[in-house]
């Protein structure tokens, strides 16, 4: 019988307390495009200073930091990336984009400590009740008056590659017309397009972000493939007749909220049609990847006014209670089917 975990060991504890200078040190290698600078090869480290443009016990310092968290590898007194780095972090990337975020959020104590003791009403409820952000903390680090630009925009592209991913993931050849709940610049959309091209598209979100939408779905010259509706979650119904459902991160809503939106879903979806849920979701005993972690702490919001970040076994539980059968768990994805009618 194994023996039960001791949970973290003290290396891990200080590796946590040490994280306030190490994710400095990685956000400026990759400011400083150090990993791009290795790309294909190995350097000696007698040269290592050169290739990098910096004193040479510097460049041993850092190297060595990277080297200990696994990714550089050094051997044979050359520095070379790591297998992941090489792929992800020497140009653009999903990852490299992720991670560009992670370090925009390096908030003090004081800040942490204001967000967590007297968190604001999350930015969606914001939205909802205002029609604008009213508290710049529910957007934190972001501008209140262009977040909403910024969100469909910025990360419009991401979102094609998301869509690509999804596409890659789930087989949507069976399937001939998909509504996208809260679309944003309909990226997802156009990414599962690019591998279906077949598939009617109804990408449905508010007014004022379909209008951003609507210039997005030209540029990818996806008019005719890409069907733009307005509405809300709460006071409008969905378009009816898909048979493929897509929403991404019900985490901006609360659980009660997500219960409405999911019956909304579960009535407008065509009888035996599949409803998927995007979400960077918790494993059952909350460990997982930290994307979950950091979409929770963004979230964190007045009580009633606040996201989450569900479990699988969370949306699992939300979607069964509306009806939803056949449920299946992949990575950042739940799949549930309506039944056929009888």
């Amino acid at each position: 019988m194994p023996e039960e975990s001791l949970g973290p060991t003290p290396d891990h504890l200080l590796r946590l307390a040490a994280g306030r200078t190490t994710n400095v040190l990685l956000e400026l290698a990759l400011e400083l495009e150090l990993f791009a600078k290795l790309k294909g090869k190995a350097v000696p480290l007698a040269e290592l200073a050169g290739t990098w443009d910096m004193p040479a016990p510097s460049a041993r310092f850092v190297a060595q930091y990277l080297s200990n968290e696994g990714l550089l590898v050094y051997r044979d007194g050359a520095v070379s990336n790591s297998p992941l780095v090489e792929m992800t972090l020497t140009g653009d990337s999903e990852l490299r984009f992720h991670l560009s975020v992670l370090f925009k959020y390096d908030l003090s104590l004081d800040e942490l400590r204001e967000q967590l003791l007297n968190p604001p009403v999350s930015q969606w409820y914001q939205v909802r009740e205002h029609g604008k952000i009213t508290d710049p903390r529910g957007v934190l680090r972001q501008t209140p008056d262009r977040w909403l630009l910024e969100m469909v925009t910025l990360r419009h592209e991401q979102r094609i590659q998301l869509g690509r991913a999804l596409a890659e993931q789930y087989d949507f050849s069976a399937h001939h017309k998909l509504l996208d709940l809260g679309a944003a610049g309909g990226g997802y959309c156009i990414g599962i397009r690019q591998l279906n091209p077949h598939l009617r598209c109804v990408a449905f979100d508010l007014p004022e972000v379909i209008e951003l939408a609507r210039e997005k779905i030209a540029e990818a010259g996806e008019e005719e493939g890409i069907e733009l509706v307005t509405g809300s979650f709460f006071t409008d119904d969905f378009p009816a007749g898909a048979d493929v459902m897509l929403i991404t991160w019900i985490h901006n809503w609360s659980p009660e909220d997500d219960r409405t939106i999911l019956r909304k879903a579960y009535d407008a979806l065509a009888d035996g049609g599949v409803f998927l849920v995007n979400e960077f979701c918790f494993e059952d005993d909350w460990s997982g990847s930290i994307e979950a972690v950091f979409s929770a702490f963004l979230m964190v919001g007045q009580e009633g006014k606040s996201g989450w970040a569900p479990s699988y076994a969370e949306i699992e539980s939300l979607l069964e209670e509306v009806g939803f059968v056949d449920l299946e768990r992949r990575p950042r994805l739940v799949i549930a089917r309506k039944p056929a009618a009888s």
